[in-house]
C-alpha cells in the first residue's frame, strides 16, 4: 500500500486552480479579440461613410461649378451634408464606445493572464516542495538501509570472529 503524501491534496487544489484560471484566461482572451474586432469594424464603418460623404461632396461641387445644379439640388446637398455630419458624429461615438469596451476586455484578459501566471507559479512551488520532500525521504530511506546493511555486515564480522 502506497503511503499518501500530505501535500498531494494541496498539489491537486493548485492544479485545479491552474485549470480554472486557464479556462478563464481563454474565455477572456477570446472576448478581448472579439471586442477588438468590433472596434476595428466600427472604425472601418466610420471611415467608409466619411469617404462616401467626401465623394458626394466632390460630385456636388463639380455639378455646382459646371452650373448644372439647381436650387433644389443645392438644398438637398445641404441637407445631406448636415445629415452626413450627424451620421459621422454618431459613428465616431459608436467607435469610441467599441474602443472603450475593447480596452476594458483587453485589461480583463491581461488580469486573467496574470492570475493564471500566479496560479502556475503557486502550482510549481508546491510541486518543487513536494519533490524536495520526496528526495529527502528517499535519502533518509537510503541512509537507514545503508546503516542497517553496515550493522548487518558488522554483526556478521563479529560472528565470524567469535566462531
Amino acid at each position: 500500500m502506497r503511503r499518501k503524501d500530505p501535500l498531494e491534496p494541496l498539489v491537486r487544489v493548485r492544479h485545479e486552480r491552474v485549470e480554472k484560471r486557464t479556462l478563464e484566461h481563454g474565455g477572456r482572451a477570446r472576448e478581448s479579440e472579439r471586442r477588438a474586432a468590433e472596434a476595428h469594424a466600427a472604425e472601418l464603418r466610420r471611415k467608409a461613410f466619411e469617404a462616401e460623404a467626401r465623394c458626394e461632396q466632390v460630385q456636388e461641387r463639380s455639378r455646382l461649378t459646371a452650373g448644372s445644379a439647381r436650387a433644389a439640388d443645392l438644398q438637398q446637398a445641404e441637407r445631406y451634408r448636415v445629415g452626413a455630419g450627424a451620421r459621422v458624429k454618431e459613428l465616431e461615438r459608436r467607435e469610441r464606445a467599441a474602443t472603450d469596451v475593447a480596452q476594458a476586455a483587453a485589461k480583463d484578459a491581461e488580469q486573467a493572464r496574470a492570475a493564471l501566471a500566479r496560479a502556475r507559479a503557486d502550482e510549481r512551488a508546491v510541486e518543487r516542495h513536494l519533490e524536495r520532500v520526496r528526495r529527502e525521504a528517499e535519502r533518509a530511506r537510503e541512509a537507514v538501509a545503508e546503516e542497517a546493511a553496515a550493522e548487518f555486515t558488522n554483526a556478521v564480522r563479529r560472528g565470524a570472529r567469535r566462531g
